[in-house]
C-alpha cells in the first residue's frame, strides 16, 4: 500500500470515527459513545508510537516487534470493546470482538512465522516480503475487514428493551405494539404477536388487584411480542433489511 493510499485511508478511519463519537453521543448511547472515544484514544496512541518508533527504526529490527506491537494493540482493543460492553452486547459487537481476537492471533502466527520459525516449512524464518505467502494474505484480509465492521459495531445500538415496571407504562407499550403490527398482512406470525400482547394487557389489567405475578407475566408477554415484532418506537415497518439489522443489533 503507498504512503498517499494509506494515509487518505487514516483520515477517512478517523473521520468516520468522529462521526459515530458525535451520533452517539446525540443518541445518548453511553457505551457505544465511550467505545468510540476509546477507539479514538486508542488509534491516536498507536499513530504517534508508530511514526516515532517504529517507523523509524531499521527494517530489519522493526520487523521484529511490528507484528508484536499490534497483537497488543488488537488485545487491548478487543477486551477495552468487551468491558465497555458487556451489558449492552449486540451481535456486531461479539463479531468485531472475534475479529481483533483473530487478527491478534494472525498477528502474532507472522511474527513467528518472520522471526523464530518457518510456518510453511521453510528452513528459516521467511524474513523477507518475497517470502510471502498465503497466511500473510489472510492476516492481510482479516485486518482489512475489521475496520468497516468495528464502525458499524459502534453505530449499532442494542435492540429495544422494556425497562419499566410501571403497570401503565408497560400498558402503553402493547398498545404501541399492537398499533405496529395492525397493518400486517394476515399470518402465523401476526396471529401469534397479537395473541401475545391480548394475554399482556389482560394480565397487567389485573395488576391492579394487587397481584405481583401478573405483572411479571404480563412484562414477559409482552417482551416475547416485542421480540417476535422486532418492534421499536421510532420504526414503522418491519421489511428484511429492517429485520437484519434488528438480528445484528440482538
Amino acid at each position: 500500500m503507498s504512503t498517499s493510499l494509506a494515509f487518505v485511508l487514516s483520515l477517512i478511519w478517523v473521520f468516520l470515527l468522529l462521526g459515530t463519537t458525535v451520533l452517539n453521543h446525540l443518541k445518548g448511547r453511553s457505551p457505544l459513545f465511550y467505545s468510540s472515544v476509546f477507539l479514538l484514544a486508542v488509534y491516536a496512541t498507536t499513530h504517534l508510537i508508530s511514526i516515532n518508533w517504529l517507523l523509524v527504526m531499521p527494517a530489519v529490527e522493526a520487523v521484529k516487534v511490528h507484528y508484536l506491537f499490534y497483537t497488543a494493540v488488537q488485545i487491548v482493543i478487543g477486551v477495552g470493546l468487551f468491558w465497555l460492553n458487556r451489558k449492552n452486547m449486540t451481535l456486531m459487537m461479539s463479531l468485531a470482538i472475534c475479529l481483533l481476537g483473530l487478527e491478534a492471533i494472525l498477528n502474532f502466527a507472522v511474527h513467528v512465522d518472520r522471526n523464530v520459525m518457518a510456518l510453511n516449512f521453510n528452513a528459516v524464518p521467511n524474513l523477507t516480503d518475497s517470502t510471502q505467502w498465503f497466511l500473510w494474505d489472510i492476516k492481510n484480509v482479516v485486518a482489512t475487514l475489521n475496520n468497516p465492521v468495528l464502525i458499524v459495531a459502534v453505530v449499532l445500538g442494542k435492540v429495544y428493551k422494556v425497562d419499566t415496571t410501571d403497570s401503565v407504562e408497560l400498558y402503553d407499550i402493547v398498545q404501541n405494539v399492537e398499533h405496529f403490527v395492525k397493518d400486517w398482512e394476515d399470518s402465523a406470525l401476526k396471529k401469534e404477536v397479537l395473541m401475545l400482547l391480548d394475554d399482556s394487557a389482560d394480565a397487567l389489567l389485573h395488576w391492579g388487584d394487587g397481584l405481583q405475578p401478573h405483572l411479571l407475566s404480563g412484562t414477559l408477554l409482552l417482551e416475547k411480542a416485542i421480540e417476535l415484532s422486532y418492534y421499536e418506537p421510532d420504526r414503522t415497518n418491519c421489511g428484511r433489511f429492517a429485520r437484519f439489522m434488528y438480528w445484528l443489533r440482538s
